[in-house]
This record gives structure tokens, C-alpha cells and sequence, in this order.
């Protein structure tokens, strides 16, 4: 005699678990691929960043001092004159007449040299990016 099974509809607690399970791992998996992403995001945006600033500061700087009357290195290789503009690096930060134009670390050597041609030489970052700055300028007039 066969006895008759009541069908019943639903998922068993096996399958539910299951595909929490499943959908947990591919959550993960998510979330990895995600968090990489921006990761990568973020140490291009540094870098591109820095490389920006580097570009802008070298092409102001060499112009400045190609045009300029008078320039002068001064405070032992940590201050550069270039006309009425004053350049300085105080506290890991290079300004501009007391504005910031950029976070830099500084070398063994000063970072302003006037070799009968000017010298600029440090390193700018922008939190874990960093480029090498180096400029030289021949163009120079010196002032009379």
C-alpha cells in the first residue's frame, strides 16, 4: 500500500541557507572587484595630480625667470627672488609670496642654486604620489 505524500511548496531550510550562502560569496567577490577599483582610482588621481602641478609650477617658474629682471637666491638655497615674487619652501610647503603652491620634500641639496643660471631642485607630493621637480633656467637677465 503507497501512502500519499502531501506536496508541500516552498524552499527547504538546506536551500535557503544555501543560497544565502551563494549570494554572500558573490557579494564579496563584488565588493573586492569595487574596493580595487577605487583603490586604483585613487593612486592614478594622486599621481596624475602631482604630475599636473609639476607641469604648471615648471612652465610658471622657467617663464618667470626668463622674463625677469632681477632674480636672487637667498635664505641659504630656500628662498628664490624673481622680481617682486618670492618663492620659499617652510614646513614641507612651497609658496609664493606666503601662498601655497605645493606640498615638497626637500633632498639632500638646497633646493634653490644660483650657478650663473638657477637651480631648482625637490620633490613634490601629493599624499602617496610623488614626482622629482627639476628645473634649470639659462634664460636668465641679470640685473644690472
Amino acid at each position: 500500500m503507497m501512502r500519499n505524500r502531501k506536496i508541500e511548496n516552498g524552499y527547504t531550510m538546506i536551500e535557503m541557507l544555501a543560497v544565502i550562502a551563494l549570494s554572500g560569496l558573490v557579494f564579496l567577490l563584488l565588493t573586492q572587484v569595487f574596493s580595487m577599483n577605487m583603490e586604483y582610482y585613487a593612486n592614478e588621481y594622486e599621481r596624475t595630480f602631482v604630475q599636473q602641478t609639476a607641469k604648471n609650477l615648471h612652465m610658471d617658474l622657467s617663464e618667470e625667470i626668463k622674463k625677469a629682471n632681477n632674480v636672487t637666491v637667498g635664505c641659504g638655497g630656500y628662498c628664490l627672488t624673481v622680481d617682486s615674487d618670492v618663492y620659499s619652501i617652510m614646513g614641507g610647503q612651497l609658496l609664493r609670496n606666503g601662498e601655497k603652491l605645493a606640498s615638497v620634500e626637500i633632498g639632500n641639496d638646497v633646493p634653490f642654486q644660483d650657478l650663473g643660471y638657477i637651480v631648482a631642485r625637490f620633490d613634490i607630493v601629493y599624499k602617496s604620489a610623488k614626482i622629482d621637480f627639476y628645473l634649470i633656467a639659462y634664460e636668465r637677465i641679470n640685473a644690472l
